[in-house]
């Protein structure tokens, strides 16, 4: 319990970093992740999908991955936080559907084996420019 307790700590405070979600109308972006990507938060994405596609597990372990999920998304958006919303569900975070394509993860955002980048939708339109590789 004290895992889930730690979590949500860490989705406060960071949620408290940046106030500026932008409003995804070509607002100016006045928040900067500073995190680089993820290979474990992409290992949580991939047991997620897992998961939930093919009925593995109980409702509570995907909730506990989907747990995990924000907690490491609230950190690789850091200090933009903001953009992770408590209830966040992971397909609101990372477009889930380029997954298989995916080398990396970031901030709501997925890099593919191509170079190229797919965001969510929890990140802001104005705040999706080329992130450093």
């Amino acid at each position: 319990m004290h895992r889930l307790a730690g979590i949500a700590v860490v989705v406060a405070v960071a949620g408290a970093g940046c106030g500026s979600r932008g409003d995804g109308d070509g607002a100016a972006c006045t928040c900067t992740p500073t995190a680089g990507p993820s290979s474990k938060l992409l290992d949580l994405l991939r047991r997620h999908q897992r998961a939930a596609a093919g009925g593995q597990g109980n409702g509570r372990d995907i909730k506990l991955v989907d747990d995990e999920i924000r907690a490491q998304a609230v950190i690789t958006c850091e200090p933009c936080g903001g953009w992770v919303g408590d209830r966040a569900r992971p397909d609101e975070l990372f477009p889930l559907d380029r997954l298989d394509d995916a080398v990396s993860a970031g901030c709501a955002l997925l890099r593919l084996r191509d170079g190229s980048v797919a965001y969510g939708d929890a990140r802001p339109a104005a705040c999706r420019a080329e992130p450093a590789r």
